[in-house]
């Protein structure tokens, strides 16, 4: 992995086996995305996920998913559940008016 995909992961990776499928991630191929969208979750929230990348990877002409740079990637791993999401809680996520 690159300085700066290491550097971005910072306290999402705890443990090695976020580290390690993360490397994996960044190494996958359109192909690899691809097989991935049209596999058997591709009617599901992921699958959708999945085909987004490979269409994306395909329209910019990306090779690799590392390609789309450390940010991205990142972001795209975090959405896919490959690496957990430590950034706290999320601006869209709803809010909650309590009346005191």
């Amino acid at each position: 992995m690159t300085s700066d995909e290491l550097e971005l992961l910072g306290a999402r990776v705890n443990d090695a086996r976020h580290l390690d499928a993360f490397a994996d991630f960044v190494a996958m191929t359109t192909w690899d995305v691809e097989q991935r969208a049209d596999g058997p979750i591709m009617k599901s929230a992921a699958g959708t996920t999945w085909r987004g990348l490979s269409n994306l990877m395909q329209r910019r002409g990306y090779r690799v998913v590392r390609e789309l740079g450390a940010p991205a990637a990142t972001s795209w791993a975090v959405h896919l559940r490959i690496i957990p999401d430590v950034r706290g809680a999320r601006e869209d996520a709803p809010v909650s008016l309590r009346h005191t």
